[in-house]
């Protein structure tokens, strides 16, 4: 589910889980995976909007206290926390957002649009900062050219096309082969 994940991205969604279990939550939900993006501020995310600075503000807005409620160490749990469903819709927005970039890799400014990109408590924090999905996606654009993310494999263009145009991908096989199949099976008889 996260192969295409960056480390920063990927230890966002890490410190959204540890979150959850820390609060004792049945499900992971968009604000704490907005709360995990607010760890680290030498990502991506961290850089464009500030959010290790707004972190405070941020979790005062989602109802998430700065403290754990709980001692550490974490309370284990054997089953895990799962993705609540729009925290599920958020992981294929953040993939459609980095498809859009022409990105192989989903990076944290991905998952930060892709909270922007639709209505939530979290989206509301985060324009309560003035942080918008327009200006996000621009300094996105911005911010790749000066600092570009690992290189994508030689296959990963042809994943993000087929991923995106996969009714047309579909439609010129299919206007294809069925001609095709059809002269063949006309031969045969």
């Amino acid at each position: 589910m996260f192969d295409r994940y960056t480390d920063q991205a990927k230890r966002a969604i890490y410190f959204a889980h540890s979150e959850a279990v820390h609060r004792d939550e049945d499900k992971i939900g968009i604000s704490y995976i907005l709360v995990g993006l607010t760890w680290e501020s030498k990502t991506r995310a961290g850089r464009l909007a500030g959010l290790k600075d707004r972190c405070v503000d941020l979790r005062a807005k989602l109802g998430i206290p700065h403290r754990p409620s709980t001692a550490f160490p974490y309370k284990r749990r054997k089953d895990g926390v799962p993705l609540d469903y729009e925290a599920r819709r958020l992981i294929v927005c953040a993939e459609a957002e980095a498809n859009r970039d022409w990105e192989y890799w989903i990076d944290t400014d991905h998952l930060l649009r892709a909270i922007l990109s639709f209505p939530s408590p979290a989206s509301s924090a985060l324009a309560d900062h003035g942080i918008s999905y327009a200006a996000l996606r621009e300094a996105s654009k911005n911010d790749r050219i000066e600092h570009p993310s690992k290189a994508q494999p030689p296959w990963s263009i042809a994943r993000i096309l087929v991923s995106q145009y996969q009714e047309t991908v579909m439609l010129v096989v299919l206007a294809i082969f069925i001609p095709l199949l059809a002269w063949l099976f006309s031969g045969l008889r």
